[in-house]
């Protein structure tokens, strides 16, 4: 299940800045973060193997810095508009 969410992630999040105004199945910052809080419950769970407990906390991770990033670029766009 976790790695069809991370598929429909990654396809979804392609074509990043064509689709940010339109609207096409962008992930939000708050969604990455929710993605990378279950990557790492799912990590903790009982019986998870600690080779992908690694991975699946790497996984986390890089949400949690795709959402950083997202909120970077939310910032940007904001004061780009209010320059303009």
């Amino acid at each position: 299940m976790f790695i069809f969410e991370l598929f429909k992630f990654v396809v979804s999040s392609t074509s990043v800045f064509s689709s940010i105004h339109i609207g096409l199945g962008m992930r939000t910052a708050e969604e990455c973060r929710k993605l990378a809080a279950a990557y790492r419950s799912k990590a903790g769970a009982a019986g998870v193997g600690p080779r992908t407990a690694s991975v699946l906390k790497n996984i986390a991770k890089s949400l949690t810095g795709l959402a950083k990033q997202y909120d970077l670029l939310s910032a940007i766009e904001e004061e780009e508009r209010r320059a303009n």
